[in-house]
């Protein structure tokens, strides 16, 4: 089983992977504008740099319930866009082989690209952006 480098990140007290591949930078979450009328997950939108992002809540998008505070941005490509992901912190990178999980179809099920076990034995859900931020797939 080839290894792949993920982003393990904190949300809600869970652990969670996204591929590295896809994500650009991790910063700390600025003030976020409101978008009226958005989707229901999408938080609001920053500037970083000159160029205006949406903000995705995580926690809303998987069903999870809601930190009060998430102070970090997981910068992200997703269809040939940059947006941001809400998560309370980025724990690691770290190279894990991804299995996939029999039976996890439905809801946010239909996001995972499968599990993937750390050094310490825990269990991490890793998610595919492409179907994670898909308005389609998404449950909120």
């Amino acid at each position: 089983m080839e290894e792949e480098k993920y982003a393990i990140c904190r949300l809600s007290g869970e652990h969670f992977g996204l591929p590295v591949a896809a994500v650009r930078e991790v910063v700390n979450a600025p003030t976020l504008t409101p978008v009226p009328r958005a989707r229901s997950y999408v938080e609001g939108v920053i500037n970083l740099r000159g160029h205006v992002l949406p903000v995705v809540n995580l926690a809303r998008q998987l069903g999870m319930p809601e930190p009060e505070f998430c102070p970090c941005i997981v910068v992200a490509e997703w269809q040939d866009e940059v947006v941001g992901l809400l998560v309370e912190e980025v724990v690691a990178v770290l190279p894990l082989a991804c299995e996939q999980a029999e039976g996890a179809g439905g809801g946010n099920g239909e996001a995972m690209r499968g599990v993937a076990r750390m050094d310490d034995g825990r269990l991490v859900v890793i998610y595919d952006l492409e179907r994670l931020l898909n308005p389609e797939v998404a449950i909120a």
